[in-house]
């Protein structure tokens, strides 16, 4: 995919570079623009890679882009641009816990490091104690809608951001192609 969009881009630089009326510069956008949708993924192929995402302590292929995720979603409730550096990344359920569902992008979420330390590897109903401390909106949202937290939980939260992610924050139309 890298290689696809150095091509593509390079290409349109090139185009509208070269461009000698509105009217060529108006179709290399347009030309870009098609080219990169095509390359978008529809919803529910993004969903299923999306809810695939892993972050482990311990280390995981996929820690970065998790990092990156769980981040975005922060702005996003946050209604900001840039991150603050004063959050870590929670698992709800705890990773000590050694269930594979620990790990899941729907089972993390960003907490201030000092309640992350207190929240340890208490249960659910513990940690929405220490929760309910946060100054996040998406802690404070998290807490509001769930009530307890399993499985079933982790898979729903994980569907939700995904697509929290592809509606509003890449604002991505949801018609399926």
């Amino acid at each position: 995919r890298t290689n696809a969009l150095e091509s593509t881009y390079s290409k349109f630089a090139v185009e509208l570079t070269n461009a000698t009326t509105k009217e060529m510069a108006r179709k290399s956008i347009k030309d870009l623009y098609v080219k990169l949708e095509a390359l978008y993924p529809a919803k529910d192929e993004f969903e299923k890679k999306f809810v695939e995402i892993r972050y482990s302590k311990k280390g995981s292929r996929t820690n970065l882009t998790a990092k990156y995720i769980v981040n975005l979603l922060q702005k996003y409730y946050e209604e900001r641009e840039v991150e603050e550096d004063d959050g870590s990344i929670e698992h709800i359920l705890s990773e000590s816990s050694g269930k594979e569902e620990s790990l899941n992008i729907g089972n993390l979420i960003l907490l201030e490091g000092s309640l992350n330390k207190e929240a340890e590897t208490f249960e659910f109903s513990e940690k929405k104690v220490v929760y309910q401390k946060s100054r996040y909106k998406q802690v404070k949202q998290f807490c509001e809608d769930f009530v307890e937290w399993n499985e079933d939980g982790i898979k729903k939260r994980a569907s939700q951001c995904a697509a929290l992610v592809y509606d509003s924050i890449l604002r991505r139309e949801t018609k399926e192609k």
